[in-house]
């Protein structure tokens, strides 16, 4: 009896190996007749589109959308949402190499295909990475019937999701949209802030009214990223702006708005700096006074003076910097400074001395920043 029992149980046992053997070959198979069948089907694809998207005639929208209804009805209803999903990775691989009038046609093919309706469906999917590709697929392909769905990613759980929905609803929606993007936010991160740098590249023109747009943004993240970036634009039109953030109450927003005004060095900022001098935390009047020294504002002298025995090290170090950009007269003071023993101001002025290679007597010695 026993003998039977173990008997029954490995072949049991065996039956179940082979079982799990058949269907992991069979899957394999499966994968290899699909993967074969989609490679040859690309290839189709890929010179049916070609030859549409690069015809020498003129098509119509209408005349594309028939032959693209034929391409799908010859293959059946199960071979015509492959064809589909096949398609759609073509048609994006095409989209890279093409631009101009067949760079629309492409992006029409795209529509009529069917494409653009199965990358709305995949904007619901559960998994986050599903989600990112398809909102960066309507961008490319500049689904505008697909705004509001776009839109609505802005604040969606995954952070990434929400980086590549502001990317696309800015190639369909134009600059226009990024105000309401921004608000749409749940939060707003580095990773986030770094992003919206490389989507606003500062070198480019356009980017400017873009950037401007989020000085009105209720999120003070966004206004200090829009502060630095309209200085890394070198916008002068921007200057006035700045001036008024400078002069404005929010020191943490004026510290940042001298800042950019250092990268752009406009005179119009002269006035709000010299002010800061006097009603500013440390750290605006750090950024103060180094942007006068930038500028080269002799005038400032008497005011950055009297910073090298400020409370703050750091206020110090950097009135000692514009000292010696504003020639002869900042770097007398300097000299005299240094020779006040045990003093703030000494310290301060000997650091900065000693940085530019110049000695206590050589008041005479060429400088050069």
């Amino acid at each position: 009896m026993a003998f039977l029992i173990v008997s029954l149980s490995v072949a049991v046992l065996i039956s179940i190996v082979i079982a799990l053997s058949l269907f992991v070959l069979t899957r394999k198979i499966a994968r290899w007749f699909l993967s074969e069948y989609d490679s040859r089907l690309s290839n189709s694809l890929a010179t049916e589109f070609y030859a549409l998207i690069l015809a020498d005639t003129e098509m119509s929208a209408d005349e594309i959308r028939r032959h693209c209804g034929a391409l799908r009805r010859n293959r059946g209803f199960f071979k015509r949402k492959r064809t589909i999903r096949v398609g759609k990775s073509v048609l994006l691989k095409l989209v890279k190499e093409i631009n101009g009038e067949e760079l629309e046609r492409a992006r029409d093919l795209y529509r009529i295909m069917g494409c653009a309706s199965l990358a709305v469906i995949e904007l619901r999917d559960h998994r986050w990475w599903k989600r990112a590709d398809a909102v960066s697929e309507l961008g490319a392909m500049k689904v505008k019937e697909s705004l509001d769905q776009v839109l609505e990613l802005v604040s969606d759980k995954d952070e990434t999701v929400r980086i590549k929905a502001l990317e696309a609803g800015l190639e369909i929606g134009g600059p226009e949209i990024l105000p309401v993007m921004i608000e749409a936010l749940p939060e707003v991160t580095l990773w986030t802030i770094m992003n919206l740098a490389k989507i606003l590249d500062p070198h480019l023109r356009e980017s400017d009214s873009m950037i401007l747009s989020l000085l009105n943004s209720k999120k003070k993240d966004l206004r200090k990223f829009a502060i630095i970036m309209l200085g890394l634009t070198k916008s002068v039109s921007s200057v006035p702006q700045l001036v008024n953030i400078a002069s404005s109450g929010d020191k943490d927003e004026a510290a940042y708005a001298l800042q950019a005004l250092s990268f752009i060095e406009d005179p119009r900022a002269i006035p709000a700096a010299l002010q800061a001098l006097d009603t500013g935390t440390p750290e605006v009047k750090t950024k103060a006074t180094l942007l006068l020294g930038q500028l080269g504002e002799t005038d400032a002298v008497p005011s950055i003076s009297p910073l090298l025995s400020d409370t703050d090290a750091a206020v110090r170090i950097s009135a000692a910097h514009a000292l010696a950009r504003l020639g002869e007269s900042g770097l007398s003071i300097l000299m005299i400074s240094a020779l006040e023993n045990g003093t703030p101001a000494q310290r301060a002025s000997m650091q900065v001395l000693d940085e530019l290679k110049i000695g206590v007597d050589e008041r005479t010695a060429d400088f050069q920043w």
